[in-house]
């Protein structure tokens, strides 16, 4: 758990802030303010940012928002972001939230959540396959080589082993190191002739939990099928809630409604 001595040490002013992770980057972030009623102000943050991972669906679904003292201390905890702001990461990134005048003027700086839901499908690995004995009772089917495609969200592994020349076992592991509320995977294997054609395939969904899952999945195969077989393609469909923790920011004076 952060400390207050790290989040008051870790606190930026907006123009020395800068953020990146799985989900988005955002820099040349402003604050702003403006009175809404008696004793309340919208606190507006706008800065410019890139989204990750623009190959599927990305939507952010809340914005939280928690104003820190000047050692740390937690001043005020707002949950949600307002209604009408526009929550899209691009040129014009912008998100507010309605605070107490009293609670902004003890505030040194605000710290952002922010939830993000993403959903990708993507060519997770290739492998390369050795010869199987199709005739033993049962066999490890050896990976030549493997070519795991970089990405952020998840990384997998698979062993492969048959059984009477007739049942094929696949052994999938999954991790992330991403921060997250939900995370899962549906992967899919296609195993490919020497002319890249599949000529066998199975599936199968991995939960992560704690960054972990681990599977196995089966698919049946004759002999012929098998001696065919050269390659393995793995692709999966990622969904995933990321959580995006962003350093505390300072707040210009100028955001301070006089009261």
């Amino acid at each position: 758990m952060q400390t207050l001595e790290g989040w008051r040490s870790r606190s930026r002013r907006p123009d020395e802030f800068a953020h990146a992770d799985a989900a988005f980057s955002l820099g040349r972030v402003t604050l702003l303010s403006e009175r809404s009623g008696s004793g309340s102000t919208k606190l507006q943050l706008t800065g410019v940012g890139q989204r990750r991972h623009d190959g599927g669906a990305f939507v952010i679904e809340r914005v939280s928002a928690m104003l820190l003292g000047r050692d740390g201390s937690l001043v005020r905890a707002q949950r949600y972001h307002d209604d009408d702001s526009p929550l899209v990461i691009g040129e014009q990134t912008s998100w507010t939230h309605e605070v107490y005048d009293a609670e902004l003027a003890a505030a040194h700086s605000v710290r952002y959540v922010i939830e993000t839901r993403v959903q990708t499908i993507c060519t997770l690995m290739t492998c390369e396959l050795g010869a199987v004995d199709v005739v033993a009772e049962s066999a490890t089917w050896p990976i030549a080589s493997r070519h795991v495609v970089p990405n952020d969200l998840v990384t997998i592994d698979v062993a492969l082993s048959t059984k009477r020349g007739k049942r094929l076992d696949i052994n999938v592991m999954a991790e992330s190191s991403v921060v997250h509320r939900d995370h899962s995977v549906a992967t899919e294997f296609y195993f490919l002739n020497r002319d890249g054609i599949a000529v066998a395939s199975s599936a199968t969904r991995l939960s992560l939990v704690n960054g972990f899952a681990h599977d196995r999945a089966g698919a049946g195969f004759d002999r012929t099928t098998a001696s065919a077989i050269s390659s393995l393609l793995v692709r999966g469909r990622i969904e995933v809630s990321l959580l995006s923790e962003l350093d505390p920011i300072e707040l210009p004076e100028s955001c301070r409604i006089a009261r």
